[in-house]
C-alpha cells in the first residue's frame, strides 16, 4: 500500500511540474514579450511653469490595440521619489512584458510638510496630477 501511495504522489508531483509548461503563456498573466520599449519623458500636463512628465512602457513588438493601462504612481510621502525609481521601473517593465501599456508618472512634490493641512494639500496636488495623466490617456488612447 505504501509503495502505491509513493508512486501516486511522485506522479502527481511530476504532473504538477509539467502541466503549467504545456499550457503556454497567457497575456496579462505571464511575461509573453522578451523585452520592452520605453518612451521617456512624455509631457502629460503642466502646472504653471512646471511641466509634468511620464514614462511609457510597452512590450517590444506588441501590436494589440486597446490594451489595458497600468498607471504606476511612486511612493515618497509627496516629498521625494520619481517615476524612475528602481521599483517603478521594475514594475512597469514587468507589466509591459505581460502585454499592458504601463506608465510611471512624476507628480508635484512638496519641499516640506509641516502640518496635516500641508500634507492634505500635497495629497490633493498628487491626486490632481494623477487625474491629469488619466485624462491624457483618455484623450490620446488611440496613440498608445
Amino acid at each position: 500500500m505504501t509503495e502505491i501511495l509513493k508512486r501516486l504522489l511522485t506522479t502527481a508531483l511530476l504532473l504538477s511540474l509539467i502541466v503549467p509548461w504545456s499550457q503556454g503563456q497567457t497575456r496579462y498573466q505571464d511575461e509573453i514579450f522578451p523585452s520592452y520599449e520605453l518612451q521617456a519623458n512624455i509631457r502629460y500636463g503642466q502646472f504653471f511653469a512646471d511641466p509634468l512628465y511620464l514614462d511609457l512602457y510597452t512590450g517590444t513588438g506588441d501590436t494589440a490595440r486597446l490594451r489595458p493601462l497600468a498607471l504606476f504612481i511612486h511612493a515618497g510621502g509627496f516629498q521625494t521619489g520619481s517615476k524612475t525609481t528602481d521599483f517603478a521601473v521594475r514594475v512597469c517593465r514587468s507589466m509591459a512584458r505581460r502585454g499592458y501599456v504601463a506608465t510611471s508618472i512624476n507628480y508635484r512634490l512638496s519641499a516640506s510638510i509641516t502640518s496635516d493641512t500641508a500634507y492634505f494639500d500635497a495629497m490633493l496636488r498628487g491626486l490632481q496630477d494623477a487625474k491629469a495623466a488619466v485624462r491624457f490617456f483618455r484623450k490620446n488612447g488611440t496613440v498608445y
